[in-house]
């Protein structure tokens, strides 16, 4: 996770959020949407909404697209916190 060579620890951490964020897409719609679509099951929750509570926040024709920036959040919002975890046990020891 920690660069190594001459990226600076900002590029290397968009470059890994970016990869995890290609790698969901390309699962999320590449995949699970035929599945969803061949199949008529609601896998993953691509063809409608789920119940309420997340309804409230999530809904209408944009279902989709509000999941996946949801996800793309929660994948920066955790490849930050591994990120400073690495740099601050690095610099303690």
């Amino acid at each position: 996770v920690i660069p190594s060579g001459d990226d600076g620890l900002v590029s290397n951490f968009l470059k890994w959020w970016t990869l995890a964020c290609a790698y969901f897409a390309l699962f999320y719609f590449g995949v699970t949407v035929p599945l969803a679509v061949v199949f008529g099951i609601n896998v993953n929750y691509m063809l409608s909404p789920p119940p309420a509570p997340a309804d409230m926040f999530m809904s209408g024709p944009n279902f989709r697209l509000q999941s996946t920036l949801c996800c793309a959040a929660a994948f920066f919002f955790f490849q930050f916190v591994v990120t400073a975890t690495a740099v601050f046990g690095r610099a303690m020891g």
